[in-house]
């Protein structure tokens, strides 16, 4: 055997080596993986993923390369990758839909769905997340549900059961009006129930006037009294009546900040004066003049010192304004945030907080400062910010460093 010969053998053997190791994805549309699904009498997988997305290249890289995987899904399946945005259009998306990625469909030869997952999992957790799904119904538990929905006494049990647990997957356009109607049937007493506000806080992304963000306005003190004050509850309205400002503003959307700004100005609510002046912080924030919205953020935050939870907001905002990422520091500026930060800190030590204080003391040129509160993240409880955020700040990801 000469020596090209043996080079050309030795490619084959690789490349059939590699092609046995994982998933050997069908390479085509839907439509023709779904013939040859049904053709072949197997059932069908299908990967739904965005080129942006994290977690999607971890699964294609460490589970679907495996030879476990690769062996039980070659066997088993026509398997397929679908980009949600580049191929938006594919027939696929107009019975099934993605609201996180990657989330991953088995379906019959039919093209009926037999279970979804939205997430990462590693080679045995796929594997086994398969075999539950091989063996469940999903439509005939769907239309199960249906009928309780439709011949019951509809209680919050229901409302789970049907809206949550398969409208939620199958049909996501109909959560919100059939959520809309569930509440339209509940009466005053239930709707102050910690299961009404659960579900109301799951519907605050887009604030207008409707029964879910009314109710949940008109009984926001009650509520809070439920929950104990909870700042992820506040954060998650500051987002809702303020932020949707900001992300009009980016997307030069005339019409929508005229109808959200009219919306927020009249409202009848006690808290309405503290979220109008934080849109005006935002859009001085935004405009770039710093030395006034910093001292209005010192402002805003003694005025209303029962809301400690605007400490947080108003520095992101200020990180991802690019505020951090000036050349030169206006060092009366960096004493004023160092003392902002560490404010923020007495009312709550948490990981985002304590990335404040290294975010602030490094801005200054204190980095060993800085570098101890980053290195200190471990020790305190969570939320954390996204790895999204390090790209506005000049500190390395901690992630990256540390175990956590």
């Amino acid at each position: 055997m000469n020596k090209k010969i043996k080079i050309a053998y030795l490619l084959l053997l690789i490349g059939g080596m590699v092609n046995a190791q994982g998933i050997e994805f069908f390479h085509g549309k839907y439509e023709d993986a779904l013939r040859k699904a049904n053709k072949e009498k197997k059932n069908i997988f299908v990967d739904v993923y965005t080129t942006w997305c994290g977690p999607c290249k971890q699964m294609s890289k460490n589970t679907f390369t495996d030879e476990q995987v690769g062996k039980y899904f070659n066997e088993n399946f026509v398997a397929i990758k679908l980009d949600a945005e580049n191929e938006a259009d594919s027939p696929f998306f107009d019975k099934y839909q993605a609201a996180a990625f990657p989330t991953l469909f088995w379906l019959d030869s039919k093209g009926d769905i037999l279970d979804q997952y939205s997430g990462y999992m590693d080679p045995k957790a796929l594997i086994d997340r398969t075999n539950v799904a091989l063996k469940t119904n999903i439509m005939a538990d769907y239309k199960a549900a249906e009928k309780k929905w439709n011949t019951e006494k509809r209680d919050f049990d229901i409302y789970q059961g049907y809206v949550m647990k398969y409208v939620n997957k199958l049909n996501r356009d109909q959560v919100f009006p059939l959520t809309v109607e569930f509440f339209e049937g509940l009466t005053e007493e239930e709707k102050l129930s910690q299961e009404a506000y659960g579900i109301l806080m799951m519907f605050t992304r887009n604030a207008e006037h409707n029964i879910l963000f009314d109710t949940l306005l008109k009984n926001w003190k009650h509520y809070m009294e439920l929950v104990n004050n909870d700042p992820e509850a506040w954060r998650r309205m500051y987002t809702a009546l303020v932020r949707q400002v900001v992300i009009a503003k980016n997307r030069k959307d005339e019409k929508a900040l005229k109808k959200h700004m009219e919306f927020i100005k009249g409202l009848d609510w006690e808290f309405q004066d503290m979220f109008v002046k934080s849109i005006d912080l935002e859009n001085i924030i935004y405009e770039k003049n710093y030395d006034l919205a910093i001292n209005k953020m010192f402002e805003l935050t003694e005025e209303y010192n029962d809301f400690p939870f605007l400490y947080k907001q108003y520095f992101y905002s200020l990180i991802i304004s690019g505020y951090f990422l000036q050349e030169d520091v206006n060092m009366e500026q960096a004493d004023k945030l160092i003392e902002f930060t560490r404010r923020n800190a007495k009312f709550k030590a948490t990981q985002e907080s304590m990335l404040y204080m290294a975010v602030a003391y490094a801005h200054k040129g204190d980095y060993k400062t800085g570098y101890e509160y980053l290195a200190s993240l471990g020790f305190y409880p969570k939320p954390m910010l996204s790895n999204a955020i390090y790209r506005y700040i000049k500190l390395p990801n901690p992630k990256q460093e540390f175990p956590w």
